[in-house]
């Protein structure tokens, strides 16, 4: 008995320490080019330098022929649909689909962008 409730303070313990690490988040309305709007987050840095720098010998690590620009650029404060449709546009600093996918089809759906070939591709989505 002693141990499960060692075990179940530990384990509680855990949860306040990472929930104290992960500050409230605050919404934000954003536009598609074509002004449909959705929500993005606004998020905290959460990696210490450190974290980063682990970060960035990792992938130059397990990905050898890939160039990190501006490192060490590991982040929490926006993801990879904020750069490439938001912020490469002016926008601010945020995170879009941080709890749901689908509003990143919002850009898709309102035809902001639309499927093209690699000769007038001018944006690339995987």
């Amino acid at each position: 008995m002693i141990m499960k409730s060692r075990l179940i303070l530990t384990v509680i313990s855990i949860i306040i320490i990472v929930a104290n690490k992960v500050p409230a988040q605050t919404s934000r309305t954003l536009y598609t080019p074509k002004n449909t709007p959705l929500t993005a987050w606004d998020r905290p840095e959460l990696f210490s330098y450190p974290e980063k720098l682990y970060w960035s010998s990792y992938y130059a690590y397990h990905y050898p022929n890939a160039t990190e620009i501006n490192a060490p650029s590991t982040t929490s404060t926006y993801n990879c649909h904020s750069y490439a449709w938001n912020m490469i546009e002016g926008g601010p600093t945020c995170w879009i689909g941080l709890y749901s996918e689908d509003v990143e089809d919002i850009y898709w759906d309102d035809l902001s962008y639309t499927e093209t070939t690699e000769q007038y591709a001018s944006k690339i989505s995987y």
